[in-house]
């Protein structure tokens, strides 16, 4: 059955708009199948940014980068000191490559090799750049290059064979700033802009930096200048989330989509599917084989912020499990490549075992 994503976009809005004010600090299950094991409750540093190695073990930041057996209950492997890093784990598990900003202006980039089970530096390199905002890096499937940003600025392939990198895009004009998303080897970047309008936009391009398609808002679609960020629906489909206004905190979040890469030829910005959501919608995560998506709402309330999380299907958009917590952080989430669990960072980090499904 193909995936239709009229619905999807549909279900979401009812889905916001049921959500109601967090009750901190608890979580639920909404389906019996579903086991939650916490860990490390309240415990210092906080853990964040989780990636799954396997089944029962996750990659965590938090006083560097460790490895997280989930059986054991404890750290099993530091693969990294560094405290300002962010890591991309390769199709096959079997590579990482991680880049940390310094504080002189420099971004490292390091290339880790998994050799009788642990993790060890191959490559080390080394360009300017301030930080490494824009996007969370990724590899390609065929493991030959691995990608990411700087500075909200440029887009950089580096190549696992000899740790040398490449800038392959970059942004026109000054005012702009980019966001990357990568799947099925097709790199999309939202381009935006804090003056002209027509600066904003989006660009889709092939592994080796080849521009498939570049969209960009005409004079007047000032609804669309508050795109916060873009990701692949799926290997056909965009799907952005915006605000109207930045100065109304509390305005309601809208869902955009529309057809990309070869279908997309001809897509004028009047035809793009855009749904409301329902008020304080703050991110969305979708699983790797997008058979289940979780959403993040906000609330700010009585001095003290609080956020949901809800996991659900997919297709039926049948609610799996819940969690309030107090603090949440950019990408203090993630499910695993085969759908089968996912893992939360907060004051407590929760493993989620996730229902079998036909859909897998």
């Amino acid at each position: 059955m193909p995936f239709d994503s009229q619905q999807f976009l549909q279900e979401l809005q009812a889905i916001m708009q049921q959500q109601r004010p967090p009750r901190p600090d608890s979580y639920s299950a909404a389906d019996s199948a579903v086991q939650i094991h916490p860990y490390m409750e309240g415990k210092e540093p906080r853990h964040a940014f989780p990636t799954f190695l396997d089944d029962h073990q996750v990659i965590l930041f938090g006083g560097g980068i460790r490895i997280f057996d989930t059986q054991k209950g404890k750290f099993v492997q530091t693969i990294s000191r560094l405290r300002n890093a962010e890591i991309a784990l390769s199709p096959t598990k079997s590579k990482i490559f991680l880049v940390n900003a310094t504080a002189k202006d420099v971004v490292v980039c390091v290339l880790y090799e998994r050799i009788d089970g642990v993790f060890t530096e191959k490559h080390r390199t080394s360009i300017k750049g301030v930080n490494t905002d824009g996007g969370t890096p990724c590899f390609s499937s065929d493991e030959k290059y691995a990608y990411f940003c700087t500075d909200f600025h440029r887009v950089w392939r580096y190549s696992v064979e000899d740790g040398t990198c490449a800038c392959i895009y970059e942004r026109e004009y000054a005012d702009q700033f980019l966001n990357l998303d990568v799947y099925a080897d097709q790199l999309l970047i939202m381009v935006g802009a804090s003056r002209a309008i027509d600066h904003r936009g989006i660009d889709v391009l092939d592994k080796d930096g080849h521009c498939l398609k570049s969209l960009r808002y005409p004079d007047g679609q000032e609804a669309r200048r508050t795109v916060e960020y873009a990701k692949w629906l799926n290997a056909d489909e965009i799907l952005m989330i915006f605000t109207r206004s930045y100065t109304e905190p509390y305005d309601d979040y809208q869902v955009l989509s529309w057809r990309t890469a070869a279908s997309m030829e001809g897509t004028a910005a009047d035809d793009w599917k855009v749904e409301r959501t329902g008020s304080n919608f703050s991110e969305i995560f979708l699983s790797p084989k997008r058979n289940y998506v979780a959403y993040v709402w906000f609330y700010m309330g009585n001095d003290k912020p609080r956020y949901t999380i809800s996991v659900h299907r997919m297709k039926s958009r049948q609610k799996v499990c819940e969690f309030n917590v107090k603090h949440l952080y950019y990408m203090d989430f993630a499910f695993s490549d085969d759908d089968r669990h996912c893992f939360l960072c907060a004051s407590t980090c929760y493993l989620v075992d996730l229902p079998a499904s036909d859909e897998i």
